[in-house]
């Protein structure tokens, strides 16, 4: 009767602790009258002996790639060359988040749409798409670092975000910036202004100054009319027109615009400007010929003539 390797017999007990995991059958060839014993091989791993045609391979990590070999052993030891095969264990399970992006920005803003831009974000395994997020709702998924969202309202800002997610599922935070699109076309007018009044006044100068005006979106300025002809604008709500003709009444006006370039209706009000100064009514002075020649001239000093030169005759020149 043959005598069994106690080693032999003690890696058996070994293998049916430890067979659990992976299964790779072989066939064994038949010698009839002996018991035959494989070797498993695990990469180079110590021996272990097993009886049948599989053995289940453990403690292996995820995610890796191994050779596996087994060999048959008779009764007295002799042993066969090693069969091998290649195999890789299932991929580990993943729990990393994509990195946020970064470098949001917003570009070829319209009144109904904004593009976003972002540098790409990275990830253990791969990063498989984008989430994109309009006011903190997500409305659709992306390929790659761009997205234009779209049907928008014109003159109205928004908070867009993007997350990045992998093949998992596992998402990473949102990254997020406003931008607001462009404004609405405006054709409202701004309103009248009020409460007219004239400041100040001078014999070539008028200053003029009223209450603001309101729009539906902004004022943007005022117009200054003299005579209904304009004659500069102003942020201010006063105005003073220069270059004005003493001892003159003007017709003076301001006007409400918006950035649109729309304009108000204008609000006017009367103005006179100071009397001129100087010119004013005095005596002439007469040369008096006492001989009838203009030899001889008498001057007399503030000589005023008796009658105004409309009721003076002929016959008052020779007295």
């Amino acid at each position: 009767m043959k005598q069994f390797d106690p080693e032999l017999c003690s890696l058996i007990d070994e293998v049916d602790a430890l067979r659990h995991t992976r299964d790779d059958t072989w066939q064994i060839p038949r010698v009839e009258g002996e018991m035959l014993y494989q070797i498993a091989l695990s990469s180079g791993a110590k021996k272990i002996v097993e009886v049948g045609t599989s053995y289940g391979f453990s403690g292996l990590s995820c995610g890796t790639g191994y050779t596996l070999g087994v060999a048959a052993v008779d009764a007295a030891g002799n042993v066969s060359g090693t069969a091998t095969t290649t195999v890789t264990t299932v991929a580990c399970p993943d729990t990393s988040a994509p990195s946020v992006p970064t470098g949001l920005a917003a570009s070829l803003v319209t009144q109904t749409a904004v593009t976003l831009s972002w540098s790409p974000s990275i990830d253990n395994v791969g990063v498989t798409g984008y989430r994109m997020f309009q006011n903190g709702t997500q409305i659709a998924t992306w390929l790659a670092p761009g997205y234009i969202f779209g049907g928008l309202s014109c003159g109205t800002t928004y908070t867009l975000g993007v997350a990045a997610v992998d093949g998992a599922g596992n998402v990473s935070a949102t990254a997020s910036t406003t931008a607001a699109t462009a404004a609405c076309g405006d054709t409202a007018a701004p309103s009248v202004p009020s409460a007219l009044t004239l400041t100040g006044v001078g014999q070539t100068s008028a200053t003029i100054a009223w209450s603001a005006s309101t729009d539906n979106v902004a004022v943007t300025g005022y117009r200054a009319f003299v005579n209904g002809t304009q004659a500069g604008t102003t942020a201010a709500t006063s105005y003073t027109v220069n270059g004005l003709a003493c001892g003159t009444t003007y017709s003076l006006g301001v006007a409400a615009f918006d950035a649109a370039g729309n304009t108000s209706s204008q609000a006017t009000i009367s103005a006179a400007t100071a009397t001129c100064s100087g010119g004013g009514a005095g005596a002439a002075n007469v040369f008096v010929a006492p001989s009838g020649s203009d030899t001889t001239i008498v001057r007399e000093a503030n000589a005023v003539p008796s009658k105004p030169p409309s009721a003076r005759t002929p016959s008052d020149c020779d007295t």
